[in-house]
Formats: C-alpha cells, structure tokens, sequence
C-alpha cells in the first residue's frame, strides 16, 4: 500500500511517501516468515549435505594429507617459523589455559554462528539475504579447498599434542574415516573464517559503539585453533583472504538486492520539488513584444543576458539591448 500527500509548515511545502506492508502480526506475515525459515533450513541442510560429500572423498587421503602438512610447514617457516608449536608451548604452560581453549574449540563455534544466524533473520531479515550468501559462498568454496588440497592438522603430526585427546573433551575417533567431520579440512579454517565474518557482520549491521568488541571472538577462535593444533597460521590467512574475496563479491550486490526489498513502513519527508525558473517565459514574452504591429518581425534577437542581482542573487533578463538593467517583473 502506498501514500503520497504534501504538507504546509512554518511557510514550506514538504512532501511525503509512505510504504507500508502488512503488519507483523498478520496471519500472511507469520506464513511468510515460516516459510522463508523453511527454506533457510534447506538451505543449511544441503551445505552440510555437500560437507559430508567432501569428508566422504577425503577420508582415505591420509598419506595426501600428511605430505601437504609438510609443504605448509615449510612454508610458514620462511616467515613465521613453528608458530603453532611455540603457542602450544606457552598455553600448556598457563594453568588451566588448555583446558578453557579446549571447551571454547569444541563448544563455541557451531553454536555462536547458528545463534548469529537466527538473530540476524529475525531482527534484520533485511540484511539476512546477503550474510546469508557470504556465508553460503564462503563455505563451498572452502569445501573445493579441502578436497583438493587435504591437510592433516598439526595434532597428528610429530612433536605436536593432541590436546583434545589429551586433556578433553576428546570429539575426533582414532579412525578419520569415522568421524562427522572432515578431520583433514584444515585449509582453510572455518572456525576462524565464520568467526571473522561473525564480527564483521554485527559490525556492519548494528550501529552499538560496543559492537567493536567482537572482533576478540575471531581473535579468540584463532588462539584456541593453534594452541589445540587444529590448525596452522596459514589455514586462518588463507580463511581471512577468502572471506574478503566472496565478501567483495557478494556485497557490491547489495544496492541491487536493497533496492528490491520494501521495509516495513519508510516514511521520507522533504522539501517539495519546485518548478524551474521561468526565464525562458519571460525571453519568449520579450521576443513577442518586438513583433506585435504591422512591422516585418526583426532580425533574431541573440539570447537575454542574464545578469546576477546585487542584492538578492536573483537575475534580471534584459529585453532591451541598450538597457543591460531593465528586467520583466
């Protein structure tokens, strides 16, 4: 339903539009928004579809798996040295550390993403569509990573403590090909990729002066990913790059996608449009003065000149040549 109407106030004319949608609580609205959670859930349902499809492919990948892990080593060596394992390090020697990053591993990431998910569809559905895409093109391209370029975590490699078989709670079987998630999907890392895109989304989305602080959520994710050796340094870089990369592609979209969504009711008030200056009325008035009467109508008269007033910053139109000053009122 639209509205359109003009008001007086104080001396100016402002108009105003209104768009406005079934209310919230009307039995279509509640269908719609059913329906939509509907999909969203088969939307969800076929990524972890296609994420058991990927294990599947990867689960005999052991050898591929642990010569790659290799590779990465040597490559985070030339600039970065045995970062996971001086982090480990430190962390079990911390009291009590290993133990907390453990838990936050295991218990955190699934649940603060699915919680950001649904908060996000139902307080700013407007924003929803495209978040939701990041996440989804985030995710399956991911996906193409791990199958083609399996990596053992550094856990399973000499030196390193399997700090979740150690201290708990231990969610990995001694079999990979038995496990519910790909145990050889560590580049590039999704537990740090979707919790950065966490903290940039509520960002983007709420306009809270604290909403900064959810930047220690990925920075906390990245702690726990390397001191529990599930990950190395180049899995969260490369999960950082990969989310700028779909990001880009999906948000400079998002005026086309703002543009086909109507709110619930936006209200613009503003000063109504007014007419253009009527010089050229008073030029065409000045041309049919000059050929009223039985005279042959002169020679084309050249444009008025339109000269700035001295006092108000209006302009005058000359209708006389020898008259630079005369102006039709």
């Amino acid at each position: 339903m639209r509205a359109t109407w003009s008001m007086a106030h104080s001396g100016r004319v402002t108009s105003a539009h209104v768009t406005a949608l079934d209310p919230q609580g009307s039995p279509a609205a509640r269908r719609a928004v059913l329906t939509r959670a509907v999909i969203e859930l088969a939307v969800a349902a076929a990524v972890f579809g296609v994420y058991r499809a990927g294990r599947l492919v990867t689960n005999d990948s052991v050898a591929t798996a642990t010569q790659n892990a290799e590779r990465v080593l040597d490559v985070q060596r030339s600039f970065a040295g045995s970062v996971e394992l001086t982090v480990q390090r430190w962390m079990l020697d911390v009291p009590g550390a290993i133990d907390v990053l453990n838990h936050f591993y295991v218990y955190v990431h699934f649940p603060v993403t699915t919680l950001f998910l649904g908060w996000l569809f139902a307080r700013h559905r407007d924003r929803y569509p495209a978040v939701r895409n990041w996440f989804v093109g985030v995710t399956l391209a991911a996906m193409v990573i791990h199958v083609a370029f399996p990596l053992a975590p550094p856990r399973m490699l000499d030196g390193y403590v399997d700090t979740l078989r150690e201290f708990g709670p231990n969610i990995y079987p001694d079999d990979p090909s038995r496990s519910l998630a790909n145990q050889f999907a560590a580049m590039p890392s999704l537990h740090f990729g979707w919790a950065l895109m966490v903290a940039v989304a509520i960002i983007l989305v709420t306009t809270s002066r604290h909403r900064w602080w959810w930047l220690a959520h990925p920075a906390a994710t990245l702690l726990a990913i390397v001191a529990t050796g599930n990950h190395y340094l180049l899995d969260a870089a490369v999960a950082a790059a990969l989310a700028l990369v779909v990001g880009v592609l999906v948000f400079r979209r998002q005026g086309e996608l703002s543009d086909r969504v109507e709110p619930v009711a936006v209200v613009h008030v503003g000063p109504a449009r007014r007419s253009p200056p009527a010089r050229h009325r008073a030029h065409q008035r000045c041309v049919m003065d000059r050929g009223r009467g039985s005279q042959p109508p002169p020679a084309p008269v050249p444009p008025p000149t339109v000269r700035p007033s001295p006092v108000r910053g209006t302009s005058r139109i000359s209708c006389r040549e020898d008259d630079p000053v005369s102006a039709i009122p």
